[in-house]
């Protein structure tokens, strides 16, 4: 689905990803994880556009789209669930999930209707609250409505940065065995965690970035039994 090749990064004059290179497969859960600083988010932001490349490619379901601008990006299925949140505070629940809808072209009415009955059904306190101003939600519920507002969008590949971030030990769970479930229903799924051990659980593949450049690879289960990595990453 996507497939970035010899990506370099630098930011005010400084080498931030250092010829990193990421493939996902339509219907694969892959985690990068990492410590702070490692590259992680500005490896998403590159794969999103939101950041020049230095050198390398991206090719995303078949076309180079390194040089598109990002809005085209997201509208052609690449769809990037930023940390934070950013949910809009002073619109409700739903007002939030339509403006997702609203960067599909073309889709009628009762098509939009679908898909938030099926977001509802995916994260049913979403539904309860969805005349309540977004800013009024406990972080956990803002999580569930970011990325409810990406799906709107129906990504074919959907990015996600630190979904588990401050969050209570259950509902973090919860939103990982959803990302699980939308790569067992055949959308591909790029997982930025510093939580590895949770991330790991859920991954088909993972990478572990180190100073901008991927410094270990390996399915999942098979990360979460190399004893470097657990000194390393999980403590």
């Amino acid at each position: 689905m996507i497939e970035a090749r010899g990506i370099h990064v630098s930011i005010g004059g400084s080498l931030v990803l250092g010829g990193v290179s990421v493939s996902v497969a339509p219907g694969s859960l892959v985690a990068v994880i990492g410590a702070n600083g490692a590259g992680k988010t500005t490896l998403l932001r590159t794969l999103s556009c939101l950041l020049p490349l230095g050198s390398g490619e991206i090719h995303f379901n078949g076309k180079r789209i390194d040089a598109m601008a990002p809005h085209l990006v997201a509208r052609s299925g690449l769809v990037h669930v930023p940390q934070g949140r950013q949910v809009i505070p002073h619109l409700s629940v739903e007002e939030n999930l339509l403006i997702g809808a609203q960067q599909l072209r073309g889709l009628t009415r009762s098509a939009r209707a679908e898909s938030l009955e099926r977001e509802y059904l995916r994260f049913p306190v979403l539904r309860d609250r969805r005349r309540v101003f977004a800013g009024a939600l406990s972080g956990g519920e803002q999580q569930m409505l970011a990325i409810s507002r990406g799906l709107m969008m129906q990504p074919k590949l959907l990015m996600l940065d630190e979904p588990s971030l401050g969050l209570a030990p259950k509902v973090a769970k919860n939103i990982l065995a959803v990302l699980r479930d939308l790569a067992n229903g055949g959308v591909a799924v790029l997982l930025v965690e510093q939580a590895a051990l949770s991330a790991l659980t859920v991954a088909d593949f993972a990478l572990v970035m180190q100073g901008g450049r991927i410094v270990l690879e390996g399915s999942g289960s098979d990360l979460l039994t190399d004893p470097g990595l657990v000194k390393s990453f999980l403590g």
